[in-house]
């Protein structure tokens, strides 16, 4: 624990400095290549550690290398909606999730549009000022939208502050095959979490924090997806754990449940999160540490305005 104000903010500065160069360097090895994927092995040549990540696994959840804590099942059980208490066709069909037949249904044409049918959002937010479906032009890449983007703000005594936690909700135009991407990531998971943090470091609301996690919620063909975790460890090293990939070929409650937690996750923020060293990166050898209980109102995720969402390349 940093015991200063002014040690805090030389080591916040020094930890910026090495992000900042570290996510461009990262950027500059991403528009190099022409690539449908990048392995584990050419990610730790690019700084970055993937680490496999257990949407169960406790332990980690409730540790200080989550930046994103799933509400409880319990927690979103409050919120269940009665179909018989929703009016409007309109409202009514957005519950609904159809059947997987790509065959007989040319909205599931390709990947993406399969990937996009998952999410079932409006508002794919590349069309925001200074947003790009696909900000590398190269030819090999899979195309990729972004469908959502949600930041979160605390509210003390009617003052409202935005923290730097980012979530993505990305379609690939990429079709899983025996576990082709479990030891990898698409160009469309790992560029816009680099252009996520390059635009919070940006971003003169976030110049007094050096912490800027991204979870994003990666959609993809044939109907499938996975949740992927991320932010940078105090060496400069980028930390990306990837869960495993589900289908969505057919409804499965308890999975859209589980999914839905971590979309209502509770953001991790404070000190100890900031300055944490993650175990998972090789050559950490602590254990996971838990956190404390942070005394912080509830985290409310909106929208992006589109002046904060400008992370032009």
């Amino acid at each position: 624990m940093i015991t200063t104000r002014g040690g805090k903010t030389r080591r916040q500065a020094e930890l910026r400095a090495k992000y900042e160069a570290a996510v461009e360097s990262l950027m500059d090895e991403i528009s190099a290549g022409d690539k449908e994927t990048f392995s584990s092995l050419e990610l730790q040549n690019m700084g970055v550690d993937l680490i496999p990540f257990d949407l169960e696994d406790n332990e980690f959840l409730e540790s200080y290398a989550c930046l994103f804590q799933p509400r409880s099942t319990e927690f979103i059980a409050d919120y269940h909606v009665e179909m018989s208490q929703v009016s409007g066709q309109g409202a009514l069909s957005a519950l609904e999730f159809p059947d997987f037949s790509p065959d007989g249904d040319k909205l599931l044409s390709t990947p993406l549009k399969a990937a996009d049918q998952i999410f079932m959002g409006d508002d794919p937010f590349y069309e925001m000022d200074g947003w790009y479906p696909r900000p590398f032009n190269k030819t090999s890449m899979p195309d990729w939208e972004y469908l959502k983007l949600v930041q979160y703000y605390s509210k003390d005594l009617e003052i409202v502050k935005t923290i730097p936690h980012v979530q993505l909700f990305m379609a690939n135009e990429f079709v899983v095959q025996d576990n082709n991407i479990e030891s990898a990531l698409l160009p469309g998971e790992i560029g816009p979490v680099a252009q996520a943090i390059q635009a919070r470091l940006r971003q003169t609301e976030f110049q007094k924090t050096s912490l800027f996690p991204v979870q994003v919620f990666s959609f993809f063909g044939p109907r499938h997806g996975r949740i992927i975790q991320a932010h940078f460890n105090p060496s400069g090293r980028l930390v990306m754990r990837v869960s495993q990939t589900y289908s969505f070929e057919r409804k499965d409650e308890d999975l859209a449940r589980r999914f839905l937690c971590f979309r209502m996750c509770q953001p991790g923020a404070g000190e100890k999160y900031e300055f944490h060293t993650d175990q998972g990166s090789p050559g950490i050898p602590q254990s996971l540490s838990s956190p404390m209980q942070e005394n912080m109102n509830s985290h409310l995720p909106v929208s992006l305005p589109a002046r904060a969402a400008r992370m032009v390349i």
